[in-house]
Parts: C-alpha cells; sequence; structure tokens
C-alpha cells in the first residue's frame, strides 16, 4: 500500500468504492437494476454513461470516478460492467476493464 500511494494518494477512498460495487452496489443492481443501485454512490462517485471514451464503445461505460483533474496522483477511474444472472444471483458478476488513471 505504501508503494501504490506514492503513486495514487486516494487509495484508500478508491478502496472504499470497489468494495462498495462489489457488494451494496451488485446487490442492489440485481434485484432493482441501476437506477436503485446508483444510490450507493454520489454523483460525484458513479456515472452510468461515457458514451465518448474508448471504455463505453469497448461496451464499459459505467465508471466509479475519484477526482476530475487528469493527475494521476488525485484521479481515477474504474470502467465496469455488471453480467447478472436473474436466475442465479451467486452467478452475477461485475467484470473490470479500467481501474486506474483516467483514460485519455
Amino acid at each position: 500500500a505504501e508503494e501504490i500511494d506514492k503513486i495514487f494518494q486516494n487509495s484508500d477512498k478508491l478502496l472504499n468504492l470497489l468494495v462498495r460495487l462489489l457488494t451494496d452496489y451488485l446487490d442492489k443492481y440485481i434485484t432493482n437494476g441501476d437506477n436503485v443501485a446508483r444510490t450507493v454512490f454520489t454523483n460525484n462517485e458513479y456515472a452510468a454513461q461515457d458514451n465518448d471514451s474508448e471504455m463505453a464503445k469497448r461496451g464499459f461505460p459505467q465508471h466509479l470516478k475519484i477526482g476530475v483533474a487528469h493527475n494521476p496522483k488525485l484521479t481515477a477511474r474504474v470502467h465496469f460492467k455488471v453480467d447478472r444472472d436473474r436466475d442465479d444471483k451467486e452467478k452475477s458478476k461485475i467484470t473490470i476493464a479500467h481501474c486506474g488513471k483516467h483514460p485519455d
């Protein structure tokens, strides 16, 4: 963690977002969809769409956000998608395509 903190100064916040994504968000998403699940995050932490990015073009428009600058020490993005199995909640999963600096 010490090495990561030299590169990215918000690692605790990133870990917190990832834990909420994989627990509270996923549980709510499986049951009620994104409109309810997104309430786990603030508007500054979550975006459902990013139509102009390369990640969105690859099928990962949803993303978590830390910061707005393009400074890799302060800003990070987590682009993901949810694969929901309506018949078996245990088979639902989140695929993360990018976790790191703001993609160009």
